[in-house]
């Protein structure tokens, strides 16, 4: 599902999962330091406004969610935040 698609549903969990789709694909397509850092900071916002909807149930988070974690936290090491 793309960004608009969840937009038009209504539904935060899909428009943050649709978020994360979309900023994790601009991370793998290797940008500039600069847009790295900002991408990587609104990743760790996205990641955390899911968990705060999936707290209590940690059946609900995907798989994709748990390996971008582990992308994101090895690339944040090489990013001054």
């Amino acid at each position: 599902m793309n960004v608009s698609d969840a937009v038009a549903g209504g539904d935060q969990r899909e428009i943050l999962i649709a978020l994360r789709r979309t900023v994790a694909e601009a991370i793998d397509n290797n940008p500039a330091a600069r847009d790295l850092a900002a991408l990587v900071r609104a990743q760790l916002n996205i990641d955390k406004e899911l968990s705060g909807l999936d707290a209590g149930s940690s059946d609900n988070v995907p798989a994709d969610l748990k390996e971008l974690q582990e992308r994101t936290k090895r690339k944040r090491g090489a990013v001054i935040l």
